[in-house]
């Protein structure tokens, strides 16, 4: 199963994010910038959706002025590059095979087209109840409660805002089938 790793490798990539970003001089660490890249790499090695956690990282690095001077620097792309020849094995074995993964995976999301708004909004609420249920309602109401202290405070709060910024894609972009 490829949660697993996945979940570890993109926990292990947010510690290493998180040193990076307090340090005094974030963009000469480059050592922990290249650790990060390959930690991420070998999270795209797992499951594609590791993309929405990088993604993730960029917005919040994009949302804040500390994150944009660090976007200035050549460590973040570098650790980009090495993320990419993490996944290079697997954007080979599909260019060699027609791109069956990605095809298989689009399809997948494609569906989305023929439902109705009403159904969207349906399967939304659905996963929201499973999430309630899955979570049992006291821990999702301390979720809410973080969520709309995050939302509430924006990036002046980096902690909460790093976690929002993380979590919301994959939130927002996955639905019920």
């Amino acid at each position: 199963m490829p949660d697993g790793p996945l979940i570890f490798t993109t926990l292990l990539a947010a510690n290493i994010f998180v040193r990076i970003v307090t340090s005094e001089e974030p963009n000469q660490s480059w050592l922990l910038w290249l650790l990060s890249g390959s930690v991420i790499g070998l999270a795209l090695l797992s499951k594609y959706q590791a993309f929405l956690f990088g993604f993730g990282m960029f917005v919040f690095l994009l949302s804040n002025p500390c994150g944009r001077q660090i976007l200035t620097g050549l460590p973040v792309y570098v650790a980009g590059r090495v993320s990419f020849v993490w996944f290079l094995p697997v954007a080979i074995w599909n260019m060699d095979h027609g791109w069956q993964s990605f095809v298989f995976q689009s399809g997948r999301a494609a569906n989305l087209d023929t439902l109705t708004v009403l159904q969207r909004i349906t399967n939304v609420l659905v996963m929201i109840g499973g999430q309630v249920l899955y979570l049992l309602p006291g821990t999702f109401l301390l979720a809410l409660y973080g969520l709309g202290g995050a939302l509430k405070s924006g990036p002046a709060h980096p902690r909460r805002w790093y976690l929002l910024c993380l979590a919301l894609s994959p939130v927002l972009i996955f639905k019920k089938e």
